[in-house]
């Protein structure tokens, strides 16, 4: 049995218990008041009700019915009866002595020379209440009632009991659901919360501080999630560990590499295709390599470079001219569309590194003889960047995991030499500003490629 579930059984219990107590101590406050004015109300109906129904028996049958009349109020009504004669013989119940508390009580009632209005005596778990009686010329009887002392439960329910009872128990049920539903969701909401926050790249969340101290499952699963998350952040950092160092160490024989070829190229000067293939794939090489070090370098820097004011338009409008050089060997025409000069607050390098990759994938799958436009507008307080080509488009499975590492969308795309790290770069380098960068397939062929980022001030 789990300790969260005998925890909640505790607070049901608790809940019951308190609940009980209040209708308790209520039923209590009402009769040590004395009952209250609804029951007080009740019961001098009830005395003037019973002394009107013996008086008419004496009147009716004389004092032989008062015994079948006192019977009737005793079984209807809950009463005791007594009708006493001036001697003291009761009249009700023939040949049976009253109590003492009841003779007392008829005793001073019969020495009064003036009537007084009726009071209730306490007697055991009973009021007494005596009033003295005349019927026609004879001598006066004095009638005793016992009444309930305590209102029975169908009083109790009445208003404004029922109203008191009914508000404790809202606001003890109303306490108790608070706070049970803030002993539970809290945590939740701090393990949600952290959940996100690793999602969205921050791996040195934790949640050990607040929520690990918890005693019961909640606390397990927080304790689980810091090792969850401690794990990653390991295997993560060892990634990018082991990404740097190795391109680093990739990076001097490269460089023999080319000096050989070199050497090679002087040597043997009739035999240069092997060697110019040579050369070519370890251009291909070293372009893969200084991609992994730059997305290493962006993973390193988390946004923490110097930031400065960018003007979007102009950024757009270079990246153009320095790719159409590429362009123009394929036969295709950059077009750049730049609506106002939208500015955003970034790092200048890694925003162009982020456009540029873009646009060098556009230009290497678009078609020989295409266009690829570049369209730069703000709207919204935030500045978009499209990059639209007329290539063979990205399969629509493929387009979720477009902007992972070493992700080409190859299957709709053919095989353009890509190393599927450019539109990772993009991304890193765009959510470091704070953007968002997306991919859908146009109408008609072609692949559409998105950036949004924050305008400076918004």
């Amino acid at each position: 049995m789990g300790r969260l579930f005998l925890r909640i059984f505790l607070w049901f219990w608790v809940g019951i218990v308190l609940v009980g107590a209040a209708v308790a101590l209520t039923s209590m406050w009402a009769a040590s008041r004395g009952l209250d004015a609804t029951w007080r109300g009740h019961l001098v109906s009830t005395v003037r009700l019973s002394i009107h129904t013996l008086a008419e028996s004496l009147r009716r049958e004389g004092p032989g019915g008062l015994p079948a009349t006192a019977g009737r109020l005793e079984a209807e009504e809950g009463i005791r009866v007594w009708v006493l004669a001036p001697d003291g013989t009761d009249l009700a119940h023939p040949g049976e002595a009253p109590p003492d508390p009841v003779a007392r009580v008829a005793r001073r009632v019969l020495a009064r020379r003036r009537g007084r209005p009726p009071r209730f005596l306490p007697w055991e778990d009973r009021l007494l209440v005596a009033h003295r009686l005349r019927v026609g010329d004879g001598h006066p009887l004095v009638v005793v009632l016992a009444l309930p002392r305590r209102p029975p439960l169908t009083h109790l329910v009445q208003a404004p009991t029922l109203a008191v009872r009914f508000l404790l128990v809202l606001g003890i049920a109303t306490l108790l659901c608070w706070v049970l539903a803030r002993y539970l969701t809290t945590p939740v909401r701090k393990l949600r919360e952290a959940t996100a926050r690793l999602a969205s790249g921050e791996l040195d969340v934790r949640v050990g501080e607040t929520v690990g101290r918890r005693g019961d499952e909640i606390g397990d699963l927080a304790r689980d999630f810091d090792r969850m998350a401690e794990r990653l952040q390991e295997m993560v950092v060892s990634r990018e560990r082991l990404l740097r160092d190795v391109s680093h160490e990739l990076r001097s024989p490269l460089a023999r590499l080319a000096v050989a070829l070199e050497l090679a190229r002087e040597s043997r000067p009739g035999e240069t295709e092997p060697l110019d293939r040579i050369g070519l794939e370890a251009g291909r090489l070293n372009e893969l390599i200084g991609e992994l070090l730059a997305l290493t370098r962006l993973d390193e820097a988390g946004g923490g470079r110097r930031r400065e004011a960018v003007d979007l338009g102009a950024l757009a409008r270079e990246v153009a001219e320095d790719a159409g050089y590429e362009a123009r060997g394929r036969g295709v025409e950059m077009r750049v569309t730049v609506e106002g000069s939208p500015r955003v607050v970034g790092s200048p390098p890694e925003l162009r590194s982020a456009l540029e990759n873009v646009v060098r994938n556009a230009i290497r799958f678009g078609p020989a003889g295409g266009a690829v436009e570049v369209d730069v507008r703000s709207a919204d307080g935030a500045c978009t960047m499209t990059v639209r080509d007329r290539g063979p488009g990205v399969a629509e499975d493929l387009l979720p995991k477009l902007f992972e590492p070493f992700a080409t969308g190859e299957p709709a795309r053919g095989h353009g030499g890509g190393s599927g790290l450019g539109l990772a770069i993009a991304r890193r380098a765009v959510e470091l500003h704070g953007g968002t960068i997306s991919a859908r397939n146009r109408e008609g062929g072609g692949l559409e490629v998105t950036i949004r980022l924050p305008l400076a001030g918004a």
